[in-house]
């Protein structure tokens, strides 16, 4: 986490399937003292907006889906976009 210059108090958000990489994360995040966001797979790209918007969500951790659909971190990078735009913001994919 610190790689990601994530700071006490950030919110970071987490986009994973039930996976050890969520146990990770959900056990990383607040040792470090960042605030944990899950969030889950099926999100629609209004709920994603939606949480990172009124969580003020510092950083995003997510996986690649292999959805024939569409890839979380796809619809994650187009949403950061359209935030970019609205409230300057980094996000780390």
């Amino acid at each position: 986490m610190g790689r990601f210059r994530c700071q006490e108090g950030d919110v970071v958000a987490t986009f994973l399937p039930t996976s050890i990489q969520f146990v990770i994360c959900d056990m990383a995040i607040p040792k470090i003292g960042a605030i944990h966001l899950p969030g889950t797979m099926l999100d629609s790209a209004d709920a994603i907006v939606d949480k990172l918007e009124r969580s003020n969500c510092k950083r995003v951790i997510s996986v690649h889906t292999n959805v024939k659909d569409r890839d979380i971190i796809d619809m994650i990078k187009d949403v950061a976009k359209v935030e970019e735009k609205q409230h300057p913001r980094s996000f780390i994919f």
